[in-house]
């Protein structure tokens, strides 16, 4: 199994993808086994490159963070304010 995040700024300034993928972790469980793990999301992956700055930079705002399955398969999802 390959937990996955994915992160959709609402709102953006920037033209982005819909949603990317910004950390996963690969674990191993037996039938009927569940474990609880963490995923680390560093900062910079929240950033997107703005063409007028010549630089990356986060934007401020609401942040959808999405836990899945798979890309087809969202089973739980979360807003969070940045500054």
């Amino acid at each position: 199994m390959v937990p996955q995040i994915y992160v959709h700024h609402k709102n953006s300034k920037i033209d982005q993808p819909v949603r990317s993928l910004v950390g996963f972790k690969k674990i191993f469980l037996q039938p009927r086994e569940s474990k609880n793990i963490s995923i680390t999301i560093p900062k910079e992956k929240l950033y997107n490159w703005n063409t007028n700055r010549h630089q990356w930079v986060l934007d401020k705002g609401n942040f959808v963070f999405q836990l899945a399955e798979h890309a087809g398969k969202v089973i739980a999802k979360e807003s969070i304010y940045i500054e």
